[in-house]
């Protein structure tokens, strides 16, 4: 007699992707079973033709008696099998259904039908995609999931430079991405399915299974992480390489045919095997390298990408071109300015006749982090300047020593990059000419500097005529950044300065970014006008950064919090005082990370010392500044 049974999944795509192997032990072992499964919408299309019933979540509920309802347990595998994956899927098949695994029944299974094939056919051919015989000369890749990022997801840096062979090779390169998140798009050669009405998804804010595994079936190959794509592709004949970094496949991912696993050389020391015996440990690790196509990497995130890019070269039958040197700075202006200082001699010593190419090390989708673009590409020797995520702390969860210094890479090669982070030696008082000592300081490198085009700061400069700049910095960092918490430098001392400036017949100039806009909105402006005063406002008047500067060296003196404005202002010869913070005053609001106070001035050109007074917060006062700046003439 059949029974109806309702298995009511609630769980992503890669687990509805992965249950297509229970539900076909259960097609197999209780032919008697009327399946009606439940999961959310977009992921049904994955079990279509393995149950009796399929129905989504924004669908009513399913009518009428069931013999049994489940909600299957979907618990992670630490059951340590040496002779099967340690997956899901073999602990719901034992601890729920009371099945044994069977090899047989293991790959992931998804039924593509010719509409959705239809779908993404049309879409490729909108995009100029090229046909090779049953594919397409396309690559569809997904590198960034939605849980357990920090262990499975591929920075941008790497999934571009992972990317470089295909495109080179006139491949077309599909990002899934239904969040949004990529910042490797460039609407021509790397684009991503639109998602919204009339989609190819269906409309509903996501992908769906049955038209993703369509699409890659299309595809010449597949890149991805352990992700709801991930096993998708598994249930499909595309080549498909799976890069893993925290996770182990043996117990997030089933074999299949078309997929191999890249792997750190040591996987034998991540779970499930990690801490355990050495006979068990033997046994897994050897299930694994017979059952799984899987290749090694060295564990790094250079070793990641030099592996993957090979397997893509391979798989396609195209050049793999070797990865060029490019050098690895900070993201600041002031940061950026401090590693041209010794670039040059540092290329021309370590790499002779190699251009110099610059990643500055930051977020690509954040607009802070492009600040020093514009900047860097004003130097004649710098032949490109790029934002890529490349990480340049140690560790994320424990980025600085017990002082609150940061723990940066070294400097030197990793991999195909050259790191330069002064920022490390400067942080802890060491002179800028003392870091990397064996490489001359050019401390002429601002002759380098283009200020052509700037006229627009030029003109507002000479338009004004005696005037002082004050750079008062970002809300957050002046108010609830840290670690004695409370203001820097409260808002009534930048008024009691400006008044005297006034006196002395300048007129005071508040400069700075958009995003600096709020704290002077917000706590300064207020008491200006009540002191009976009209600073000019000219934060976010400049689109190009050159025109700052040309504005600034026209002032009879920039007073401003830490940046990079005033750093590179006293570089160019600009007469500038500027604070910092004392040491054990944290700059981040929720852990400890703070410079010895050398910072302050060990960076300073050596002929312009007389230029620059380095002040600290709460120690030199208003009266301090005033005296300091009066005895040095520097508004007669």
């Amino acid at each position: 007699m059949s029974k109806r049974v309702l298995i009511d999944f609630r769980h992503g795509l890669g687990d509805v992707v992965q249950s297509t192997v229970v539900l076909k032990h259960l097609q197999k072992y209780r032919p008697d079973w009327q399946i009606h499964y439940r999961c959310g919408i977009g992921k049904e299309s994955a079990v279509k033709g393995l149950c009796s019933e399929v129905s989504h979540d924004k669908q009513p509920g399913p009518e009428g008696h069931f013999d049994t309802k489940l909600v299957p347990p979907w618990w992670e595998n630490y059951c340590r099998y040496t002779y099967c994956p340690n997956s899901k899927i073999t602990n719901c098949l034992a601890e729920q259904f009371g099945l044994s695994w069977d090899a047989t029944l293991a790959r992931y299974e998804i039924n593509v039908g010719p509409e959705a094939l239809a779908r993404c056919e049309q879409y490729l051919a909108s995009i100029g995609a090229e046909k090779l015989g049953d594919r397409y000369k396309v690559v569809v890749c997904h590198y960034e999931g939605n849980t357990s990022s920090h262990k499975k997801n591929l920075s941008q840096w790497q999934m571009k430079t992972i990317l470089e062979p295909a495109l080179a090779a006139g491949y077309l390169v599909v990002v899934l991405d239904w969040d949004r998140r990529c910042r490797i798009l460039n609407g021509k050669t790397i684009v991503t399915p639109p998602c919204g009405p009339g989609d190819i998804w269906g409309g509903f804010g996501t992908g769906d299974a049955e038209t993703i595994a369509a699409l890659i079936s299309l595809a010449s190959c597949y890149l991805g992480i352990d992700s709801g794509p991930g096993k998708v592709c598994s249930a499909t004949e595309t080549p498909s390489l799976i890069h893993w970094t925290g996770h182990h496949p043996i117990q997030f991912h089933d074999p299949a045919p078309n997929t191999v696993h890249l792997v750190p050389r040591e996987h034998r020391k991540m779970p499930p095997m990690a801490d355990q015996s050495k006979e068990v440990v033997q046994q897994i690790g050897d299930f694994f390298e017979a059952n799984y196509l899987h290749r090694f990497y060295d564990g790094s995130d250079f070793g990641l990408v030099i592996e993957s890019r090979k397997w893509l070269a391979e798989t396609l039958s195209i050049e793999n071109p070797p990865i060029p040197v490019k050098c690895v700075v900070p993201t600041g202006i002031g940061d950026s300015v401090w590693a041209l200082h010794k670039i040059r001699a540092i290329f021309e010593k370590e790499h002779p006749g190699v251009p110099i190419k610059i990643i500055l090390c930051g977020d690509p989708g954040n607009t802070i982090d492009h600040r020093s673009l514009s900047f860097l590409r004003r130097f004649d020797f710098i032949e490109s300047v790029e934002v890529m995520d490349v990480p340049v702390l140690q560790s994320k969860s424990n980025p600085t020593d017990e002082q609150g210094r940061y723990k940066y890479v070294t400097d030197g090669m990793h991999g195909p990059y050259h790191f330069l982070t002064p920022n490390h030696a400067l942080e802890r008082g060491v002179r800028l000419e003392d870091w990397l000592p064996e490489y001359p300081c050019d401390w002429d490198v601002m002759k380098r500097f283009s200020l052509e085009g700037t006229e627009k700061g030029k003109a507002a400069g000479a338009a004004l005529g005696k005037f002082v700049a004050f750079y008062l910095g970002p809300e957050r960092g002046n108010v609830d950044e840290g670690h004695n918490r409370g203001f820097l430098w409260e808002p009534k001392h930048w008024n009691a300065l400006g008044k005297w400036f006034t006196k002395q017949g300048c007129r005071v100039v508040v400069v700075g970014a958009p995003y600096d806009r709020s704290y002077w909105e917000k706590y300064v402006r207020e008491g200006v006008g009540q002191e009976g005063m009209e600073w000019v406002d000219m934060i976010g008047s400049f689109d190009d950064i050159g025109d700052p500067f040309a504005f600034l060296l026209q002032a009879k003196c920039f007073i401003s919090y830490q940046c990079g404005l005033g750093i590179v202002s006293h570089y160019l010869g600009q007469k500038v005082a500027m604070w910092w913070r004392p040491d054990g005053d944290s700059c981040h609001p929720e852990r400890k990370v703070c410079f010895d106070e050398r910072m302050a001035h060990c960076w300073t050109n050596p002929a312009l010392r007389e230029n620059y007074l380095p002040l600290i917060y709460k120690r030199e006062t208003v009266a301090d500044v005033i005296r300091m700046v009066d005895d040095r003439g520097w508004v007669k």
